[in-house]
């Protein structure tokens, strides 16, 4: 008897240990595993984890500085000020707790949020960050043990939500989570970036600020006026890739982007959920000139002197000099297109073998390369190979940067458009701007191109896109409008598209509206095309065509005041404002106020371009 109870306690404990273990292992499992509910994406993780607060610890304490984030002209978008923070150790502070009402008056929180922080059991925990000089002093008058206020580096956007789609954001640690501040985490991160990999004490893009505000303005403008979801405007220079504006909306704020929804955090430049009905007449209109094209060479060298084009030729060839009348055109139920063609013709162009072999050669169904995170590639589908269904879809699915890059390569002149972000950042493998041009695209082909398609007032293409439900888009049956075009129309410089979803209201009946797009695009194609001077690549090419230099456009903005100013004592974002209207850039060395600059006040701005200031932290506490 007494054997056998004694084994009966054996099995219990060894029971009871196992059922131990294996309570512990879940639960550490549980406790370490990502929120999968919260967040799907890698992206989407990182933000979920600087949503919480109790991860501003330590790691946020020692975050360095990152190099500022500029424009093409040198205006910031980024960059890292001073800030005072404060943080707490609940295991050393006074346990009578009388003095939480005292601290919470101080920081402007409420009580109850000290308590709770309070009751966590961590060593150190962020309470609040950016203090004023005021909330400092009283701190230190508190004499709280426990309590530690720090000096360092916070991330600052001065154009906020506008610039977010191209610069992105950082959480609190002062890590990359979208745009270049993801992209370019390497060149950006303290201690990561060598004079091997950039040049410059900063990361210029190739944006333009002014261009960017306007871009963002006019298509929060066309989502309100047409009742849209959501949607994106690129404009981009044909002739080197440069993305001189990228707009997206919604957008959300980089400060406060744990209170944005995830929605919020997608470029719609970048996604490839655009059906690109809009640009299909094109590339079969260009394959129809080809042929014409073709046929004319072999008639001119003898080849084929009774006109024969192997059975490809168009029984009407369609190609007419000089610029073309645009009007809509319903194709097909739930799609019309505003083109220079009629809508036999829209219903007839894209139909001829070889139709996805010119798409792969557009890029369709590949990444255009962009230096951003989260392009999506797109959709070919297989069954296109001699026509396009406009009844039953086209069964192309691609992001607005992919249809823009298309579109421009028919214009470029002599090499393939690489869309781009960054000026002077080492370029990805693959994209560089001066590979070979497509054989097929000769410049008679282009000139036709852009003939046809040349307008002097709105887009060269439209398309609303809609199930069949309606005869017109409404609040039951939204659409999908893309907006397609260039400028100047006799020398094209830029290209622009625009792509809104969810659109509820018929573009149609409100007359003019797509066209203000135009607007934003002439005010991009005065601007430079450049090179960062630091690269001593070469000078500035004025967009009209005559030479220019950024120096003359400095001294223009000038308006006589020719000393540089004094920015000892001053912030970071007060210089900034100070110097820009002078039409001067600002390089930065260190973080928190200016100690020093170069050149000194009151030197002649004669030959400046460029002011480099050194900053140092405040000593508190």
């Amino acid at each position: 008897m007494f054997s056998c109870g004694k084994g009966k306690k054996k099995t219990y404990l060894v029971l009871l240990t196992g059922l131990l273990f294996t309570t512990a292992t879940i639960a550490g499992c549980l406790n370490n595993s990502p929120n999968t509910g919260q967040a799907s994406s890698p992206k989407a993780a990182g933000i979920a984890q600087s949503a919480d607060q109790s991860r501003y610890s330590r790691h946020h304490m020692e975050r360095g500085s990152r190099l500022p984030v500029v424009d093409r002209t040198g205006a910031v978008l980024a960059a890292d000020r001073e800030t005072v923070s404060v943080y707490i150790n609940p295991f050393i502070v006074p346990s009578d707790r009388s003095w939480v009402p005292v601290l919470a008056e101080i920081l402007e929180l409420p009580p109850d949020t000290i308590t709770g922080i309070l009751d966590r059991s961590e060593d150190l925990v962020w309470l609040r960050e950016d203090l004023t000089s005021e909330q400092v002093k009283r701190l230190k008058s508190l004499n709280l043990n426990g309590l530690k206020t720090t000096v360092q580096a916070a991330r600052e956007y001065p154009y906020g939500e506008a610039a977010v789609p191209v610069v992105g954001f950082v959480d609190h640690g002062g890590i990359g989570l979208d745009g270049v501040e993801y992209f370019y985490e390497k060149l950006l991160a303290p201690g990561k970036c060598s004079s091997d990999t950039i040049k410059t004490p900063n990361l210029r893009l190739t944006i333009e600020h002014s261009v960017q505000l306007a871009a963002q303005k006019e298509l929060a403008a066309q989502l309100q006026r047409l009742s849209a979801e959501k949607g994106c405007m690129v404009v981009m220079d044909i002739r080197n890739g440069e993305v001189l504006a990228l707009a997206s909306l919604p957008s959300l704020d980089p400060d406060n982007f744990w209170e944005h929804p995830e929605t919020s955090t997608v470029n719609h430049a970048l996604e490839a959920d655009v059906d690109p009905a809009v640009i299909l007449p094109v590339v079969g209109y260009m394959a129809e000139q080809r042929t014409e094209l073709e046929s004319k060479s072999r008639q001119e060298t003898g080849e084929d002197p009774a006109g024969r084009t192997d059975g490809t030729d168009r029984k009407n060839s369609r190609s007419r000099k000089g610029r073309s009348r645009c009007r809509w055109q319903e194709v097909a139920a739930g799609l019309v297109i505003w083109s220079p063609w009629s809508a036999e013709e829209l219903a007839d162009l894209p139909r001829y073998p070889g139709l996805a072999e010119d798409l792969c050669t557009l890029g369709f169904g590949q990444p255009t390369g962009i230096d951003l995170p989260g392009e999506s590639t797109g959709s070919m589908n297989p069954a296109i190979r001699y026509s396009w269904n406009p009844d039953a879809g086209s069964g192309i699915k691609a992001s607005p940067i992919q249809i823009l890059k298309a579109f421009s390569d028919l214009f470029s002149n002599g090499s393939r458009v690489y869309p781009h972000v960054a000026l002077n950042a080492p370029r990805t493998a693959g994209v560089s701007p001066a590979q070979a041009d497509q054989a097929w695209l000769s410049d008679e082909l282009k000139t036709r191109i852009r003939r046809k398609l040349s307008v002097r007032r709105g887009p060269s293409l439209c398309s609303i896109k809609w199930s069949t439900a309606d005869k017109a888009p409404s609040r039951k049956d939204p659409a999908q409008v893309s907006v397609l075009g260039f400028w100047p129309a006799e020398s094209p410089v830029v290209s622009y598209i625009l792509c809104l979803d969810g659109v509820k209201r018929d573009p149609r009946t409100r007359r003019g509206t797509l066209g203000r797009t135009l607007r934003i695009a002439k005010q991009a194609a005065r601007i430079p095309m450049t090179r960062d001077p630091a690269l001593n690549e070469p000078g500035f090419v004025q967009a009209s065509g005559g030479p220019a230099s950024l120096e003359t456009h400095r001294k223009k903005t000038a308006s006589g005041r020719n000393r540089m100013p004094d920015l000892s004592g001053r912030t970071m974002r007060e210089a900034y404002s100070i110097l820009r209207p002078l039409g001067l850039d600002m390089e930065i060395t260190g973080s928190g106020t200016i100690r020093s600059q170069y050149p000194a006040p009151g030197t002649s701005l004669k030959g400046i371009s460029s002011c480099r200031v050194e900053c140092r932290p405040l000593s508190l506490m």
